[in-house]
């Protein structure tokens, strides 16, 4: 996270401070937006059962491990993108394109 490295902000002469989402993030999700298939991607995770330890339940990629060959595996189009540094850089880019200085 951003929170205390010291990282450069788009906007010229400041730092990121994340403090709002780190310590009040809340989450909301247009449920006619998210249905969308483009978009299905976003909710993907692990969905079979794995093991339950200290009633917490981990989960792990369908068709793997002990029991995989009885269950469907995910299709691929619906795993999370994987970011890249580059793809970081590109996107603080296209804020600071779009980002008014007022200093």
């Amino acid at each position: 996270t951003e929170k205390g490295s010291n990282l450069e902000s788009p906007k010229k002469g400041e730092t990121y401070n994340a403090q709002h989402v780190y310590m009040t993030m809340k989450v909301f999700i247009n449920p006619a937006v998210a249905s969308l298939p483009e978009h299905q991607h976003l909710f993907a995770q692990d969905g079979c059962f794995k093991h339950r330890k200290n009633s917490v339940i981990s989960n792990k990629p369908c068709g793997e491990g002990r029991g995989g060959n009885g269950e469907t595996v995910m299709d691929p189009a619906y795993s999370a993108i994987k970011l890249t540094p580059e793809m970081d850089e590109a996107w603080v880019e296209l804020v600071k394109k779009n980002i008014k200085n007022d200093k």
